[in-house]
Order: structure tokens, then sequence, then C-alpha cells
């Protein structure tokens, strides 16, 4: 796989999982979608990382291995206590445990607290990647 199919074979999985199956708004980079005034809402950002020489051979044979992570940014309104970032985080990190999904290996997710700024709660999840391209 290569970094743009990696990037959309997560998106695919994102859409399927949380934005059809669950109805969230999702946000991702450099893309201007509204969100919600008053509801939860997720900011996706993908970070390719490091990318390794796996094995040595004739052209076609040789792999690559890309990995990275991948952050679910959790928004929820301030005063309305912390339910349901909780809930999502949960289907997050049920939605990409650790399996492969369209040829991308997700690991186990690390879940944290960043707090409250403005109007908003926020909870991130990381989820770790790798995915291998043949070259």
């Amino acid at each position: 796989m290569t970094p743009k199919t990696i990037k959309d074979a997560i998106k695919t999985r994102v859409n399927t999982e949380l934005e059809v199956a669950q109805s969230y708004t999702i946000q991702y980079d450099n893309v201007d979608k509204a969100t919600p005034d008053n509801a939860a809402w997720i900011r996706v950002t993908i970070l390719p990382g490091q990318s390794s020489d796996r094995s040595v051979g004739s052209p076609g044979s040789n792999v690559i291995r890309h990995m990275g992570i991948v952050v679910f940014q959790i928004f929820t309104p301030i005063n309305t206590g912390d339910k349901d970032a909780y809930d999502i985080q949960e289907i997050i990190r049920t939605s990409f445990k650790p399996a492969t999904y369209g040829g991308v290996k997700y690991k186990a997710a690390t879940v944290t607290r960043v707090g409250e700024e403005d109007s908003w709660s926020q909870i991130n999840v990381d989820i770790p990647y790798q995915a291998d391209e043949l070259v």
C-alpha cells in the first residue's frame, strides 16, 4: 500500500464505522466542513510516520513498512458531562481494535483527556497503524 492508499483505507473505515453507522460529524484536515454548534463531533488526523525497508530482494518482492498514527479528537459541549465523549471513544476503540482492515493493521489505542477550551471538552484517541507496500 502506498501512503495515499493507506490514507484512503483509513478514511473508508472512518466513514463506514463512524459517519455512516453512527451519524457523527467528521472533520478532516484542510476540509471546510461545518461542525455542530451543540453536539459531539470528531476531527480525524492521519499522521504518517516512519517507513522502513522490511526485505531486500528482486523488484516487486521488496517490502516497505509504513507506520503512523490516526488521531481522533472528540469534541463534546462543555457542561454536559463526559458520558458522550467516553461512549464515542469506546466506539472508536472497538471499530479500530487491534486487527487488519482494508490492508491497514491497527494497534492498541491510547485515550487522553485533553481538557476544555471555549465551549468544548476534548478527549483524544490515538491509534498506531502500519501497512506494507510491495516495491
